[in-house]
């Protein structure tokens, strides 16, 4: 009996490493990629080539996106729809069923179209929050919905710009942004979640 105990509990140990050991190459290979991203937006604003430089400016990114992390200081994302639909306020129910597709149309029938960025810790941070998953899970996700005919997959832009553009142009249309203020274009509309209209 003891000895069966023992082998039951060095597998249990064994599970438990495997488990921790998975985590942290993904958490690691998130951050490569956060560091990736700063990387390439400051070497765009310096213009900076120079290997040396480049090693220089990696390690900066790693830091500031460390500290960023480690503060919280991860601005919250603003969802926003084509101002010719009439959308008060939604849920967080409604918000995971319209991103998850299982919500396909508005409530006077038009199309529900999702516009999304095609990389953002900000936008990873929302599909958690919203849906449950993270953003290889959420687009895995999508990927069955295609495959099997059911839907459409959203829409993906480079830049916060584009993205707005696009549902400025699109009725149905909706999506999220960080850092621009989409009230000043008439044809957007923020959309405000029920928990942030509760009095």
């Amino acid at each position: 009996m003891r000895r069966r105990e023992t082998g039951c509990r060095v597998l249990v140990r064994r599970r438990r490493i495997r488990l921790w050991r998975k985590t942290v190459v993904v958490a690691v290979v998130r951050h490569v990629g956060l560091v990736r991203q700063q990387i390439h937006r400051l070497r765009e604003l310096l213009n900076i080539k120079k290997p040396l430089r480049t090693a220089c400016l990696a390690l900066v990114a790693s830091l500031l996106m460390t500290m960023r992390l480690m503060a919280g200081d991860i601005p919250d994302m603003t969802i926003v729809a084509n101002a010719g639909m009439s959308i008060p306020s939604l849920s967080k129910r409604e918000i995971s069923d319209i991103f998850l597709g299982r919500r396909k149309q508005w409530d006077d029938g038009t199309t529900i179209k999702l516009a999304l960025l095609k990389s953002s810790i900000e936008q990873d941070r929302f599909l958690n929050t919203y849906t449950g998953r993270s953003m290889s899970q959420y687009w895995a996700h999508w990927r069955n919905i295609l495959f099997s005919g059911s839907g459409i997959m959203p829409k993906v832009f480079s830049t916060e710009q584009e993205l707005l553009a696009y549902v400025a142009s699109e009725k149905g249309a909706l999506g999220h942004v960080t850092d621009i203020n989409p009230l000043k274009d008439l044809r957007l509309q923020v959309v405000h979640t029920q928990e942030e209209v509760k009095p």
